[in-house]
């Protein structure tokens, strides 16, 4: 994949950190939700080495996706991730939605490791089914099918002061639009991308 992206212009890797500790459809736990400190060293200098490689052979970017219901999920997770690798070889890819999802504010996020944050996923989530989804111990892709994942400006976290976060920072940074909708009609995503485009035209991503 380092090599495809390098070959194609392209600067950044994007590596997923799913599958996550529990089943989507049924959702039952396969491992342990946390890691003990000896599994935190051991993903933060596997990050390393795979950085480290995909940097110094194909001279591209590792960036980090942390993702619900995963071992780097929630706002404390993040943080002991980019402060136990090395800023050289790994950054995070910032899903907004997935940090919220998570109790994460990307803002502060942004702000307090503006070096760490290299791509970004633009992503809103409805306040109340997260609210039901942890409140339930539901898996996230259940959460997903009951339209945890939202149009913007319906969700959180509040766009303009994320567009306003990644402008005061000063760097240029790659921004892709999501919404998890699964399942879903042929032609329901459409329309929502087309208002989705113009509102975040609106708040300053992409102009």
């Amino acid at each position: 994949m380092a090599e495809l992206t390098s070959a194609l212009g392209a600067r950044h890797v994007v590596f997923v950190l799913v599958p996550g500790y529990r089943d989507d459809e049924t959702g039952a736990y396969t491992e342990p939700a946390e890691l003990d400190d000896d599994a935190w060293k051991t993903l933060c200098s596997s990050a390393d080495e795979l950085g480290k490689i995909v940097s110094e052979e194909y001279g591209v970017t590792l960036q980090v996706h942390h993702h619900a219901d995963a071992h780097i999920e929630t706002q404390a997770e993040v943080e002991r991730f980019l402060e136990g690798t090395d800023p050289g070889y790994v950054s995070l890819c910032l899903d907004t939605g997935h940090y919220a999802y998570g109790g994460g504010d990307s803002v502060a996020l942004i702000r307090d490791y503006a070096d760490r944050v290299g791509y970004i996923h633009i992503k809103q989530m409805d306040p109340a089914i997260v609210e039901r989804a942890k409140r339930e111990d539901m898996a996230f892709g259940k959460a997903v099918r009951m339209g945890a994942s939202c149009e913007p400006p319906s969700g959180v976290p509040d766009i303009p002061s994320v567009a306003q976060a990644l402008l005061d920072r000063g760097t240029e940074t790659f921004v892709i639009v999501e919404q998890d909708m699964y399942p879903v009609d042929f032609d329901v995503p459409m329309p929502i991308a087309q208002r989705t485009f113009h509102y975040l035209r609106g708040v300053g991503i992409g102009v």
